[in-house]
């Protein structure tokens, strides 16, 4: 299986790089400076079934380059991990500019990787897509508000999530949005609720077992559904 992992230089990204090569899967990578994902470079198995590519999702050009850097090849499944996190500050002192950037990245910048690869994942027979978003963008969930950039960019993505699944159902794509859980990261910080290699191992078992019954879903790591 080639799967495409975006935003792979650490946290999460790097973990599902890890464990798809243990798994015996061939994976492209993507960083946005390859040249500093050294502990990335460091997974190579030395056997061609890991490739880094560069990739700035907010870029055109760069996202042109990346669709030739895949050329002709099948993707089967597309791991959408890039994204960032900035909280936009409090009401009455916002940072537009917070917000303008979160919904580049973590909004438009998915779409424009899918289209990228369209043509790629729809050689598979497989066509599986996760996009990676979180329980913040829940609008049921949301209890105390705040973060309002980074929440209102994952909803949206949510939201882009369902179009997808809508319009590339009936081609065979299974496409989900998925909430990694609250992980030991730079961006999760260290009194995290769960571990890298536990967010992934989840996460992997869940595209495994994606169906056509499971397009356009938002789902957690361990498998539940979380309310829109």
């Amino acid at each position: 299986m080639h799967v495409v992992v975006t935003g792979a230089n650490r946290g999460i990204g790097l973990g599902l790089v890890r464990h798809l090569l243990e798994a015996g899967h061939t994976v492209t990578a993507t960083a946005r400076a390859p040249e500093k994902a050294t502990e990335l470079a460091a997974l190579d198995p030395g056997d061609d079934r890991l490739r880094i590519g560069q990739l700035d999702v907010t870029s055109p050009d760069s996202l042109c380059d990346f669709a030739a850097f895949v050329g002709d090849a099948t993707v089967d499944v597309l791991i959408h991990n890039a994204g960032i996190l900035l909280t936009g500050g409090d009401l009455g002192a916002f940072d537009y500019g917070a917000f303008a950037t979160s919904f580049e990245v973590n909004s438009v910048g998915p779409l424009r990787v899918v289209e990228a690869l369209l043509p790629a994942m729809k050689r598979s027979d497989d066509k599986r897509v996760m996009l990676m978003t979180s329980k913040m963008g829940s609008i049921s969930d949301c209890g105390s508000g705040r973060a309002y950039a980074y929440r209102m960019s994952k909803t949206a993505l949510n939201m882009a999530t369902k179009c997808l699944a809508c319009e590339l159902g009936d081609d065979g794509f299974t496409v989900v949005c998925a909430h990694p859980g609250w992980v030991q990261t730079d961006m999760g910080g260290p009194n995290a609720l769960i571990d890298v290699d536990t967010s992934v191992s989840g996460l992997l078992s869940v595209i495994e077992g994606l169906t056509a019954e499971d397009n356009g879903a938002f789902v957690e790591w361990n498998g539940n559904r979380i309310p829109w």
